[in-house]
């Protein structure tokens, strides 16, 4: 697969959240230690406040750059 030098993703963005279909793509490829199922059961309401806000930080700082890492793309 060809890299997309220079193109920026937002990790904010909705399409990108892990219980997206695509973040249920990027954590089965670029976490390692979680599953994917915890990260759409984890990250979204009814589960408590603080354990979503610290998973959406290591999402933010772990998971999506190594996604953009991968494919040549920038963090917005």
């Amino acid at each position: 697969m060809q890299a997309h030098t220079g193109a920026t993703i937002d990790p904010a963005a909705d399409w990108l959240r892990p219980a997206s279909p695509l973040g249920q793509l990027i954590a089965a490829a670029f976490d390692p230690v979680m599953p994917p199922e915890d990260w759409a059961v984890w990250t979204e309401p009814p589960a408590d406040i603080k354990m979503r806000e610290g998973l959406t930080i290591v999402w933010r700082t772990e998971v999506l750059p190594s996604l953009a890492k991968r494919f040549g793309l920038q963090m917005a």
